[in-house]
C-alpha cells in the first residue's frame, strides 16, 4: 500500500525584495540586518525602499511583532 504514495517537495513561492519570512527561532538579529537593509537602499535597484514586508505563521507571529517594534525603534521616521 506504502508504494502508491510518494514524498512531493514543497515548492514555496519566490520572494519579492523587500519581504522578510520570519521563522520561529530564537535569534532575530539577521531579521533586523535584513529589514534595516532595505530601508538603506543596499538590498539593490528597483525595489522599494520605503516597506518591507514581514510574514510570519503560527508560532512565529510573536517573533513577527517583536521584529516589527525592533525596527520601529532603530529605523528614524518610521510610524
Amino acid at each position: 500500500m506504502a508504494d502508491k504514495y510518494r514524498k512531493v517537495e514543497k515548492v514555496l513561492p519566490p520572494l519579492s525584495p523587500n519581504e522578510i519570512r520570519v521563522k520561529r527561532v530564537p535569534r532575530i538579529g539577521g531579521y533586523l540586518k535584513r529589514a534595516i537593509e532595505i530601508f538603506q537602499g543596499k538590498v539593490g535597484e528597483g525595489v522599494d525602499s520605503s516597506t518591507v514586508v514581514i510574514k510570519g505563521v503560527a508560532t512565529a507571529m510573536d517573533n513577527v511583532v517583536t521584529v516589527a517594534e525592533l525596527i520601529k525603534h532603530r529605523v528614524k521616521g518610521l510610524y
